[in-house]
């Protein structure tokens, strides 16, 4: 991929805040998900409790769609993407407290959560397989296709 590619891909990723994650239930049940995230470069990281639903799914298919997007009147400024990735949770403490630094300055408010709350969360990270990239700037519907190759 092209560092121009990766470069827009980035800023559509520091951009924004929300990402909705799709995951499929042990009965092949969608599921949509939305969480708040901080990315690094372009893997996109968030937090929940190991017992919720999304990281019940995740234990069962790690494969996850999401999205990133935000509305806008006029349509024809659409910028978003749309990605198909893998879910690892994150267990390296030199990454988890990297993120978490990132995490609250990103999003202060979280500094307020109770302790006991803290302490129930996990850091996921979301590591892409294909991203669709898209930019109705340049023309309504129009999209970039890129199919990663990670290591």
């Amino acid at each position: 991929m092209e560092q121009q590619s990766i470069d827009k891909i980035v800023k559509t990723l520091k951009d924004h805040n929300i990402c909705t994650i799709a995951t499929v239930d042990k009965e092949g049940n969608p599921l949509a998900h939305t969480v708040t995230y901080i990315s690094e470069g372009l893997h996109v990281y968030f937090s929940t409790n190991p017992a919720s639903r999304k990281a019940v799914n995740f234990r069962l298919n790690s494969t996850v769609a999401y999205t990133i997007d935000k509305y806008v009147e006029d349509w024809s400024e659409t910028i978003g993407l749309q990605v198909t990735a893998k879910v690892a949770k994150v267990d390296e403490a030199s990454e988890t407290a990297g993120v978490m630094r990132k995490f609250m300055k990103k999003f202060p408010q979280v500094m307020k959560f109770p302790p006991e709350y803290i302490s129930t969360i996990k850091l996921y990270k979301l590591i892409p397989l294909e991203i669709i990239y898209l930019d109705n700037s340049q023309g309504f519907g129009y999209s970039e296709k890129y199919i990663m190759h990670n290591e």
